[in-house]
């Protein structure tokens, strides 16, 4: 469909790298223009006019797994006739808060920015004027409830506190999630594989708040990008939280939700479930929950995805939602993949209402301490 009025029919138009890794693409790519569109008013559109290495379907772009950003299309013409942000007005935009003026009546801007710190002047008044006017029109619509989403107006008041604070880095990268979880919604086709994913690997009996996330990111990562460990050392890890967060929240430990783009160390782990016959450690306290289906290319290089591209991109996906359910996650700041983990599981994403997490850099055991390359 054509846009006929959403946002006066202007748009930005973003570029996304596939030449690197899924999670840093949408991470350094994706989420400032998320930001500018709502600063400016404009619907997000992303430039689907050369196929990504991230995905293999016929039209090889993002919606062959999520959503798109919106109904609304341009044609390949517009697309090609759009006026390019140069540096200067880019930066202009991020230190200003709005678009420089002679581009405001364009009607098709086209971005290119890789920035992910440093977060443009009032985005964050942004999300709460849009918040107030979504909370004013739904409380005007409702016919048996004034309160939109079960709020009432001083628990309200706290979710904005909640966003304008910029007092530690939690809240400083606070308002960056969202955007990222809006560019990941899965489409049906994907949603229905997530979905049998969670069905397939997860136990009737299984408890949030007694697992332990471990995700691993080994394969290519360990050639120049950080110290990987062997199996035995994560297995450690998990060990040493799972005593100190029960010395926390009197929490048996007992469920390790494992993944990892390494099939040797997903294989690993059967050295330590009782039930295998070669088990090294059949006293091993611990289960493993895992994805029986996980592609585990042991690369991330986009490039090499090939016709496979779409099952790996589920499986990383999955991955992340595997993650989701753990109550403590261990994740390692060494991969893109995990920080934006991380952040959607300390966010509150997950199952467990008191999420916990740590890094393999914060932990409290130095030996076990991993560094960055």
């Amino acid at each position: 469909m054509y846009c006929t009025s959403l946002f006066h029919n202007c748009f930005c138009i973003q570029t996304l790298t596939s030449f690197f890794l899924f999670s840093s693409s949408p991470r350094t790519t994706a989420v400032e223009p998320f930001f500018f569109s709502l600063m400016s008013d404009r619907v997000l559109l992303w430039n689907n006019m050369s196929p990504s290495n991230f995905f293999s379907c016929d039209r090889k772009d993002w919606q062959c797994l999520f959503m798109p950003m919106s109904p609304c299309v341009l044609t390949k013409e517009e697309m090609k006739n759009g006026t390019r942000l140069n540096h200067e007005e880019l930066i202009q935009f991020r230190k200003e808060g709005k678009l420089p003026a002679h581009l405001e009546d364009v009607r098709v801007i086209l971005l290119r920015t890789v920035n992910y710190r440093e977060e443009p002047k009032g985005i964050r008044e942004v999300f709460v004027r849009h918040i107030n006017a979504l909370f004013d029109r739904n409380a005007s619509s409702e016919s048996t409830s004034n309160q939109p989403w079960n709020l009432d107006s001083a628990t309200l008041e706290m979710v904005k506190d909640e966003l304008l604070d910029v007092s530690d880095i939690y809240h400083q990268w606070f308002i960056w999630s969202p955007g990222l979880l809006y560019m990941l919604r899965p489409n049906l086709r994907l949603r229905a594989r997530l979905d049998q994913v969670i069905e397939d690997s997860v136990p009737k009996d299984f408890n949030p708040d007694k697992s332990i996330g471990i995700p691993i990111r080994a394969g290519d990562k360990c050639w120049r990008e950080q110290n990987c460990y062997k199996f035995e050392k994560y297995i450690q890890v998990a060990e040493e939280m799972g005593s100190k967060r029960r010395n926390q929240t009197s929490n048996i430990y007992d469920t390790i939700v494992l993944t990892s783009d390494s099939r040797d160390m997903v294989e690993s782990r059967l050295n330590y479930t009782s039930t295998h016959p070669n088990a090294t450690h059949p006293d091993f306290p611990f289960r493993f929950l895992i994805n029986e289906n996980d592609i585990m290319q042991g690369h991330g290089s986009p490039k090499r995805y090939q016709s496979q591209a779409d099952d790996i991109m589920t499986s990383t996906i999955a991955a992340m939602k595997m993650q989701m359910l753990a109550e403590t996650v261990v994740s390692n700041k060494c991969s893109n993949f995990h920080m934006v983990l991380g952040r959607f599981h300390r966010s509150g994403c997950g199952m467990a209402q008191e999420p916990y997490s740590e890094t393999l850099q914060s932990i409290d055991n130095l030996q076990l301490s991993m560094r960055c390359n």
